[in-house]
């Protein structure tokens, strides 16, 4: 093995960048999705990339660079892998399309329509079913349209009126963890951390102080309650659509409550939320 690799190395300068430049371009346009390659695949593909790497070498190499092998070996790399990352971002899918479009194959080589999707980056959900336990299901359909909305058990609800603003407050209900205990740290709101008051409002919770006061408040939950958050069932618990019932409890999900009232200057669309979250309680082994 140990003569191999020498013998490999001895290789002359150009041969061992243009191999090592193919080689490497064909990793990243392919990782991932090289579950079906064979060994003629990976030979064939990086022979590919190695001639492209070539005819960059020797153009740099006539461009009066000749002195500067380096440079150019550097340079050769580098374009080789712009190539190899153009392929997996671009290319790849145009070639698949035309082949296609000309009836010469349909197929994408991936084994599975699974695999399609994870080699696909571009890929996204397009619909959403939940089944409950009563055997009813739910089902909502273009995600795409709340693709930059909070990720939440529900989506964002509006109740009140101020003045003659109707549905004057929104509501968010956002998960943020699925094992009880953790601690809720930082409140992040359009891109800011914010702070939070200490005396709670009745309804909403602890206010969120300084340019929010008055118009925004948070709640939080750790997981251990045993109830249905009160507001939600009085202010959204007659809802003709998607009703908060008394069994929407969270058992052992830590969740936060936000509430929001209408300000076009501070909102000028639904509020961006973030949260920095504390550690789940762990028992130490050295009191035993």
């Amino acid at each position: 093995m140990n003569e191999q690799i020498g013998n490999l190395l001895d290789l002359p300068f150009e041969t061992l960048v243009v191999l090592a430049a193919g080689y490497m371009a064909y990793r990243l346009a392919f990782t991932g999705r090289d579950r079906s390659h064979k060994t003629a695949d990976v030979v064939f593909s990086t022979v590919v990339f190695a001639l492209i790497a070539k005819a960059l070498f020797g153009l740099l190499a006539t461009a009066g660079l000749g002195g500067w092998r380096y440079l150019i070996a550097i340079i050769t790399v580098a374009g080789t892998l712009g190539v190899g990352a153009l392929w997996r971002a671009v290319l790849s899918t145009w070639v698949f399309h035309f082949w296609r479009k000309i009836r010469v194959s349909a197929s994408d080589r991936h084994q599975t329509a699974w695999e399609t999707i994870i080699a696909n980056e571009k890929s996204k959900p397009t619909q959403l079913l939940v089944r409950k336990k009563d055997g009813s299901a739910v089902m909502c359909e273009r995600l795409g349209d709340f693709s930059k909305q909070p990720f939440g058990p529900c989506p964002p609800m509006s109740h009140g009126k101020v003045g003659k603003t109707p549905n004057a407050y929104l509501t968010y209900v956002i998960d943020l963890g699925d094992v009880a205990g953790q601690t809720l740290e930082r409140v992040i709101i359009d891109g800011a951390y914010v702070t939070l008051g200490v005396t709670p409002h009745a309804d909403y919770g602890l206010p969120v102080t300084g340019r929010y006061d008055g118009y925004a408040w948070v709640k939080y939950y750790d997981g251990t309650q045993a109830t249905a958050d009160a507001m939600l069932l009085a202010k959204y618990g007659g809802m003709a659509e998607r009703p908060w019932a008394a069994d929407m409890v969270g058992t052992g999900v830590c969740y936060a409550i936000l509430t929001f009232r209408y300000n076009r200057k501070l909102f000028q669309g639904l509020p961006q939320c973030r949260f920095e979250m504390g550690g789940i309680p762990l028992y130490d082994p050295r009191l035993d």
